[in-house]
């Protein structure tokens, strides 16, 4: 990931910066990169220069992106052709989202990683 976080750290505090927040805005869910790279590596460089790091949190199983997901996988269904549309078609997406939003309640899972928070 550009920038390099090891060569950014000194520099933001050499600005005087206190906080980094980081939006890594190119993934939609936890992983290594987010879970290693950003909550311990990046981390660990933040405070080796002195300076707060938070992470906004991931999308994950968030309801409301859930939601837009399978709006978007609907309106995509239903303006195939009926030759190339899946058995069931729209109706069939809407009943697994509600199956998955039954399966995973409530608000996303992960916890916060600001440190004020946590």
């Amino acid at each position: 990931m550009k920038p390099d976080f090891a060569g950014l750290m000194p520099t933001l505090r050499a600005d005087r910066r206190r906080s980094v927040l980081v939006a890594p805005t190119q993934f939609l869910a936890d992983h290594l990169e987010i879970l290693y790279d950003i909550d311990v590596g990046a981390r660990q460089q933040a405070e080796a220069a002195g300076l707060r790091l938070a992470r906004v949190e991931s999308l994950n199983l968030s309801p409301r992106f859930i939601d837009a997901l399978a709006a978007v996988v609907t309106r995509h269904i239903a303006a195939l052709s009926p030759a190339v549309r899946p058995i069931g078609g729209p109706a069939r997406v809407e009943a697994r989202h509600r199956r998955a939003a039954i399966a995973a309640p409530g608000k996303n899972d992960r916890q916060s990683t600001d440190p004020d928070t946590a």
